[in-house]
């Protein structure tokens, strides 16, 4: 039997708690094991729960912006967070990763797409809305950056296709077998080459290179 993900529903707004319940349910691999209407509740479910996906609405009541995912992240290191909003807003889905996100959705997104997120974060996959994607992508024309990553070594340039895919530092860190500081440093490094101050930016140039598919 094919082992299923345990999803904490993190969202002040009743109606859209009991529908993407009604969504989950008839799905066999997606098992919702429980509710929380503000950030206080959800913390402490969070670490009697230890669910495998956090689906936390960054409206949720109680909720300073980014807190509760390092709250979330500090009684329960296993549980993946999947923050929703209402905005295509580049910096709102930048700091999502910037603060341990996994993933970042639009509430609007259609149902296959919130189930395909749901299961790449709960397999250990980050997931970016590709409709945030599209926002930088139209955005990349009013922030000019270099063609390319100039003196940027092949590993600055891995981490900088990885950090604009979505992955976390740890999830780098797995996959290019080095420490989060290692990470770190590469990304300071190409970051300081391509004169690039945000994550937001990485994607813009990812795209703009066609380092990352849309």
């Amino acid at each position: 039997m094919t082992e299923r993900t345990t999803v904490l529903i993190c969202e002040d707004h009743a109606v859209f708690r009991e529908g993407l319940r009604s969504i989950f349910v008839r799905e066999r691999d997606i098992n919702v094991i429980g509710e929380a209407e503000d950030a206080e509740v959800a913390a402490k479910m969070v670490a009697l729960l230890r669910p495998a996906v956090v689906i936390l609405s960054l409206s949720l009541p109680g909720f300073t912006p980014f807190e509760r995912v390092k709250d979330f992240m500090h009684v329960s290191p296993e549980s993946r967070i999947l923050a929703m909003g209402m905005f295509e807003d580049e910096e709102v889905s930048d700091r999502c990763f910037e603060n341990g996100c996994s993933g970042y959705l639009l509430k609007g997104v259609p149902v296959t797409q919130l189930l395909l997120a749901i299961r790449l974060v709960g397999s250990q996959t980050s997931f970016v809305d590709p409709r945030s994607l599209r926002v930088l992508a139209a955005n990349e024309a009013s922030h000019p950056q270099p063609r390319t990553p100039g003196r940027a070594s092949s590993r600055e340039q891995e981490v900088l296709i990885l950090l604009a895919e979505g992955f976390s530092y740890k999830e780098i860190a797995a996959r290019l077998h080095v420490s989060v500081k290692t990470v770190d440093s590469h990304k300071y490094n190409v970051m300081r080459k391509l004169g690039i101050d945000t994550r937001a930016g990485l994607i813009r140039f990812a795209i703009k290179e066609r380092l990352i598919e849309m």
